[in-house]
């Protein structure tokens, strides 16, 4: 289960602190997936199953791990896969090199100072995930 953000958190992101938000397109019935992506086994196996449903996603990737593996990010961009940024923006150059690309999205962070380092650095913070809540049996 994903933990809510905090209320100010939402409140500073939905009054556009470090920019607005970015997906989706108002009318447009198309779904934006993104998917967190830790270690790389979990980019590998995570690329398995998009390629296996003929889908593609934003992956979102930590620097160290682009720093670790770069020719993986970078096969994957080249999959057609947007690659955007999880964890510290200070690894912003790391994650543009071993994308081969320039990184424009961002898992919101946080923190409000984190999410003003986005804003600096003119990333767009996506929409924080939604906790899942338990559904009443049928």
């Amino acid at each position: 289960m994903t933990t809510p953000h905090p209320l100010w958190l939402r409140a500073a992101l939905h009054a556009g602190v470090g920019g607005t938000w970015h997906g989706g397109h108002p009318g447009d019935p198309r779904v934006g997936l993104a998917v967190p992506v830790q270690t790389l086994d979990e980019l590998a196996r995570t690329q398995q199953v998009l390629r296996d449903a003929g889908v593609q996603a934003t992956l979102l990737v930590p620097p160290a791990l682009a720093r670790q593996a770069p020719a993986e990010v970078r096969a994957a961009r080249a999959r057609g896969h947007e690659v955007g940024g999880l964890g510290d923006p200070a690894g912003l150059s790391v994650l543009e090199v071993a994308a081969a690309h320039p990184v424009t999205t961002w898992a919101t962070p946080a923190t409000l100072g984190a999410l003003r380092q986005l804003g600096a650095r003119h990333l767009r913070a996506l929409p924080p995930a939604q906790p899942s809540r338990p559904r009443a049996p049928c």
